[in-house]
């Protein structure tokens, strides 16, 4: 079945500003932005000139119906057709829709307050699975475009976090490890602790050469052995991941 993947995962590129008299706002910026967006994520690669100037035709087109004394709130967002899939090989520009919304501007000159909250890369942001993964398949495209099949997060010293849609496992010898730092933490994590006595353990990047090797879980794929991290390469170990996969699948489906 076919699904939206602007719904199901938040993925689209958009930019958003104002308008009046069928001008935009900063045009030429939240154009750039636009299609800057584009290339770097869709596409991976620079828009060709009758792209862009397709999207300026229909982008001016519905400036001009906006014409007039009043003001409107405008955005403009590009989505991709429906698909088969979290990730389709690559994208075209075919694939792509653009949509342009606009609303009455209502203003408002009251001051507004806020609140605190930690950030969703804060270690104190709320275990949520949610649905919005552009950010992570933005980094799996890069990925793939690069050779390798999937990307492994990094945090800003260097600590290995997670893949963009799954947790990670090293293993040496009979000890499994995990990264104590993660976005999410996965069921099969909570699983593995309970029945294999996984270890939360911090790992930088420079110590995926001292284990034995390593393996992603999710609760789709449950497990998913991994061959190589940058130019660190693993031996393959079927036995084990088809050992541990059994496991939770006996104990995933008994689940009350």
């Amino acid at each position: 079945m076919q699904t939206s993947p602007a719904f199901l995962y938040g993925e689209s590129i958009f930019t958003s500003s104002r308008a009046k008299d069928g001008q935009l706002f900063f045009k030429d910026f939240h154009l750039e932005r636009l299609f800057s967006g584009i290339e770097n994520y869709y596409l991976g690669k620079e828009l060709e000139s009758d792209q862009k100037k397709a999207l300026l035709e229909k982008i001016d087109n519905f400036l001009m119906d906006l014409e007039g004394s009043e003001e409107f709130r405008v955005r403009l967002t590009m989505f991709a057709n429906p698909r088969n899939g979290i990730l389709p090989d690559d994208f075209t520009f075919e694939d792509l829709n653009l949509s342009c919304e606009a609303n009455k501007l209502s203003e408002s000159q009251m001051p507004v307050s806020l609140k605190t909250y930690p950030s969703p890369f804060s270690l104190d942001y709320p275990n949520l699975k949610m649905g919005s993964y552009m950010p992570l398949l933005r980094l799996k495209l890069m990925a793939r475009r690069s050779g390798a099949d999937d990307a492994l997060l990094l945090d800003n010293q260097g600590g290995v976090i997670e893949s963009t849609t799954s947790n990670i496992v090293f293993y040496k010898g009979s000890e499994l490890y995990t990264p104590k730092k993660r976005i999410l933490n996965g069921t099969i994590i909570k699983s593995l602790k309970e029945e294999f006595n996984l270890i939360d353990q911090e790992i930088k990047l420079k110590d995926v050469k001292e284990f034995d090797g390593a393996f992603l879980t999710n609760s789709v794929n449950i497990i998913t052995p991994v061959s190589k991290v940058d130019e660190v390469s693993y031996e393959l170990d079927t036995d084990r991941p088809a050992r541990i996969k059994d496991a939770l699948l006996t104990r995933g489906y008994n689940e009350k």
